[in-house]
């Protein structure tokens, strides 16, 4: 995985990680696989992080590959009130480590970045200090997650089939479910 980012922040004793990155062709999907603690990890001496786990294969009966980076997002919660850093590991190496914000105050609205003129697509909120794929652009914010919702509804075109789930940030509701996604 090429160019991976990570953000995690911890709200009512839960760690919720968003991770993205780039695969290396259209033949390649990953998955988040398990996460520690909560998954089917077990460690005897403890690692001192909490940990995500990530797998990249290639699709089976794939064909043609188109040669060009394709943008990948996955997210996780992890109930835990102890680890200060979350690390992330790709195929079974360690690749990036990241510090757990507390719940943020401040979000912003993102859009994928060929939103029509008609309206912003592909609309998010997410912390105003999270990271997101290049193939969005923040269009509003920073502000309080009840302004960037009301600014999403008025100004964000909603796509076919979406239930206005936010798969870079939290949940329409603020409950901070990710209905999309693994859990």
């Amino acid at each position: 995985m090429y160019d991976l980012k990570a953000y995690a922040f911890r709200k009512d004793g839960v760690i919720y990680v968003t991770v993205s990155g780039n695969l290396p062709n259209s033949c390649y999907t990953a998955e988040i696989v398990d996460k520690y603690p909560g998954g089917n990890i077990v460690y005897i001496r403890d690692p001192g992080s909490a940990q995500v786990f990530i797998d990249e294969f290639l699709k089976p009966n794939s064909g043609v590959c188109l040669m060009v980076l394709v943008p990948w997002v996955s997210h996780v919660s992890i109930v835990d009130d102890v680890y200060n850093h979350v690390a992330i590991f790709v195929n079974g190496d360690p690749v990036e480590k990241v510090e757990v914000n507390d719940e943020p105050k401040e979000f912003r609205v993102i859009a994928l970045t060929a939103s029509e003129v008609e309206g912003f697509k592909g609309c998010s909120v997410i912390p105003s200090n999270a990271v997101y794929p290049a193939i969005y652009n923040s269009v509003y914010g920073p502000n309080s997650k009840a302004e960037c919702d009301e600014w999403l509804k008025e100004n964000c075109v909603k796509l076919m089939g979406s239930d206005w789930s936010f798969p870079l940030g939290l949940s329409g509701d603020g409950t901070g479910e990710f209905p999309h996604g693994n859990k």
